[in-house]
């Protein structure tokens, strides 16, 4: 065969090759202009300071509040405000509407422990101190009142709150409880259908990294750290029943439960690490050059994917922005840079989704980027 023939069919063939293998990303476009400040949750543009609310499709606003929280599913925001005697909850619509007012609290203005956690049902939990939560139903009844308190009379960091979206599940845990002899320990606690807390772990050595519970609310994992010591994750089911310990060299920031249940996704700021859920084995690892801030595991598709980036916590943004897709099964990474900036929220959990066979999306950011990948 001619040798200008070959280098032709060379060239021809180069580009199906290079597609063949590729991860690609697009802005979706109603996001591609919004600034750090400005996210579409559920359909509607919304403005999120730490001082005022602005509902971007209806014109209104709010910037009298003592603090606010967005639904896991993007549909409601809960906002804590000061009445006369007692706060009040103000339930409203991501477009902007109110749905629904009720009497809540004693609150303190200025008191940095106040948080509010609305579900996507209408209830809502509200964090009214260092350790104490009440929860109202989705009607404004008050259901139970408790605290997390690990009763240390040294110090203990504020308590915080992991919970699957519809609230089947919730964990109370206070992340680092000083002890009398200067160690560091944890508790976590479940708020049961009975409306009370139930002990599920404590130590007087380990600290609490993060708690996470799975989508469909029947698995916990706890991640956990001490001193001179391997860091370890605890494995339960949504009654605290322990079914898994899992240890590893790596510093963790997080774990999450994938999207199918039987799949657990271990981070550290550099490093992402896939074990099955129940028995602990390792599926496949894969390590990045630069801090992991949003990452999940797609079985289906035998898929890593992550988002790294240089993350401002005092501006809310995320520069020099990279995604990376792992595929495990036939151990291959690809890259891609995203020019410019995304605004990150307190209020906003990011996630990415699977909306195909090697499409995703990550939302809960400011721009909701569209990726595709084929091995």
């Amino acid at each position: 065969m001619n040798l200008n023939v070959i280098s032709l069919c060379f060239i021809s063939l180069l580009p199906a090759a290079l597609s063949a293998q590729s991860l690609s990303l697009s802005v979706t476009g109603g996001t591609s202009g919004n600034t750090p400040d400005q996210f579409m949750l559920n359909g509607h543009q919304i403005n999120l300071q730490a001082n005022t609310v602005e509902f971007m499709n209806s014109g209104t606003a709010k910037n009298v509040f003592l603090t606010y929280g967005v639904s896991p599913d993007h549909s409601l925001v809960a906002f804590l405000e000061s009445g006369p005697e007692q706060s009040r909850i103000n339930l409203m619509g991501t477009g902007g509407s109110r749905l629904h007012a009720f009497d809540a609290i004693t609150a303190a203005s200025g008191d940095p422990s106040l948080a509010v956690y609305p579900f996507n049902d209408g209830s809502v939990l509200v964090r009214d101190n260092i350790a104490g939560f009440t929860l109202f139903d989705s009607f404004g009844k008050r259901v139970a009142g408790v605290s997390g308190s690990g009763d240390s009379n040294r110090g203990e960091l504020i308590s915080e709150v992991s919970m699957d979206p519809n609230g089947k599940t919730v964990v109370i845990y206070t992340p680092k409880i000083k002890q009398q002899d200067g160690m560091m320990g944890s508790r976590a606690q479940l708020f049961t259908a009975e409306n009370r807390l139930t002990n599920i772990y404590s130590s007087n050595t380990r600290t609490l990294r993060s708690v996470s519970v799975s989508s469909d609310g029947q698995f916990i994992a706890l991640v956990t750290g001490g001193q001179n010591a391997r860091d370890r994750v605890l494995v339960m089911d949504r009654y605290g029943n322990r079914l898994n310990t899992i240890e590893t060299e790596e510093q963790l920031v997080g774990a999450r439960i994938a999207a199918n249940p039987s799949y657990l996704l271990l981070y550290s700021s550099g490093r992402a690490m896939v074990f099955n859920t129940l028995s602990g084995e390792r599926i496949g690892s894969s390590s990045f050059s630069s801090g992991l801030l949003v990452a999940d595991y797609f079985s289906e598709d035998q898929i890593i994917l992550g988002m790294t980036g240089d993350y401002s916590s005092a501006a809310g943004i995320v520069q020099n922005i990279e995604f990376l897709a792992i595929h495990l099964g036939k151990k291959a990474i690809r890259s891609e840079e995203l020019s410019g900036i995304i605004g990150l929220s307190p209020a906003v959990q990011p996630v990415l989704k699977r909306t195909g066979p090697g499409r995703y999306r990550l939302e809960g950011t400011s721009k909701i980027v569209e990726i595709r990948t084929s091995f």
